[in-house]
């Protein structure tokens, strides 16, 4: 507790009693015996102490209302009936505040909203869900190759995608969104997720806080993978009572174009909700471009473009994507073994890394791919062992320039 917290506090309770003594002070009656005067102060200080310790601040309002009729009029009969009628109306009004407040919470339904939706799978019921009487659940997933949210409601979600945005708008993220409704804070609580074995959990980041998260994992089933962290009271990161908190996910896949599902539960001390399944595609990311260019080109280029446009002014992005559209190229020559242009391409693209001013180590890997001299002429076996050493070549060209171009954290604007 702050020094600034104790010295409203002192305040609050201090307000009462100068109101309480300049009451007596100014009374017109009898004088007041010591003894009664030093039990009223007590009592008023007892009062206006468990008013602001259990947060009823409206009680604490009326007690700072009749002490001021008090303290204005004197303790004489006009005041104390003034007082009397401050009193059983704060009654009235309170009792009727009280009954209308459990009518409605009666007659509250969970609310239903669409399930995020992704145009390749098909939609799931609900989109939040009310598990628990006090805590709501949300969550979307981010899905890079769209640049956008699977969701199917109109929100923009401006925040997460500006968070996003800051940290890395090329993988995958699944946002998990915790409201609080209940009357206190929520400072001891955790979260389990469950997925597929083939679905990896890279990164998980709370919003608001610096407290680096690990996860505990383990399988409990061969093809499952469950996911857990836990934040102790210590840590200071609570959901605030009336307000929520976000946490981030960054997800990787084994491969591209595999569909996955992530469900689980938020756990707190005194309270319990369900996370819902979730059900995505995951299209093509940093790790798994190289699949992507072979399996299925569209995306991969899609999710190039984006992800180059989002990192870079437009004209270094519209560079890098041609240097990206000629590493295809070759690649897919290189698969086809179609090798006529393949030396041409390499040059081409030599000169253009060099220009955009990347590593030695890329322009080494497409010197050593140029080297190769696979349009030679030759053909039989050593054509063959020169097809297969040029595809694990054009793989290698493809995760570095990735890993330099899209995944490096520096953003160029």
């Amino acid at each position: 507790m702050t020094w600034r917290t104790v010295s409203l506090k002192i305040v609050a309770v201090a307000l009462p009693v100068v109101l309480m003594v300049l009451a007596i002070l100014r009374s017109p009656l009898m004088p007041v015996p010591l003894l009664a005067v030093a039990s009223t102060l007590v009592v008023v200080v007892l009062i206006a102490f468990s008013a602001l310790s259990k947060d009823y601040r409206f009680l604490y309002v009326v007690i700072l209302i009749m002490l001021g009729v008090l303290a204005i009029m004197g303790i004489r009969h006009e005041s104390l009936a003034i007082v009397l009628a401050i009193l059983v109306g704060s009654i009235i009004l309170y009792s009727v505040y009280l009954i209308r407040s459990t009518n409605e919470e009666n007659q509250d339904e969970p609310p239903e909203t669409s399930e995020i939706q992704s145009s390749e799978l098909p939609a799931q019921p609900v989109e939040s869900i009310k598990a628990h009487s006090s805590i709501t659940i949300e969550r979307t997933i981010y899905d890079p190759v769209t640049r956008d949210f699977i969701i199917s409601s109109s929100r923009q979600l401006v925040n997460v995608r500006d968070w996003i945005n800051r940290h890395d708008p090329s993988s995958y993220w699944l946002i998990i969104c915790v409201h609080n409704h209940d009357n206190h804070p929520i400072d001891e609580w955790g979260i389990e997720l469950e997925s597929s074995s083939t679905l990896q959990i890279l990164e998980t980041v709370i919003d608001g806080s610096d407290e680096q998260v690990r996860l505990q994992v383990s399988n409990p089933k061969p093809w499952l993978q469950l996911s857990t962290f836990g934040v102790p009271y210590h840590h200071g990161v609570v959901i605030p009572r009336g307000g929520s908190r976000r946490v981030y996910f960054r997800l990787g896949s084994e491969s591209c174009g595999v569909s996955h599902s992530i469900k689980g539960q938020f756990i707190s001390s005194d309270a319990g909700a369900e996370i819902r399944e979730k059900r995505f595609q995951h299209s093509c990311d940093v790790a798994t471009l190289g699949v992507a260019i072979r399996q299925n080109p569209e995306i991969a280029l899609k999710y190039t473009e984006n992800a180059l446009m989002q990192r870079y002014d437009h004209k270094p992005a519209l560079s890098y994507l041609h240097t990206f559209r000629l590493i295809q190229e070759i690649d897919t020559c290189c698969r086809t073994k179609q090798f006529e242009d393949v030396n041409f391409k390499l040059y081409v693209l030599e000169d253009a890394l060099d220009k955009m001013g990347v590593s030695e180590r890329l322009v080494g890997l497409v010197k050593q791919l140029n080297a190769l001299d696979i349009d030679d002429g030759m053909g039989g076996s050593m054509l063959e062992l020169k097809a297969q050493r040029a595809e694990k070549m054009c793989k290698n060209i493809v995760d570095v320039w990735a890993n330099e171009v899209i995944a490096h954290q520096v953003r160029v604007r």
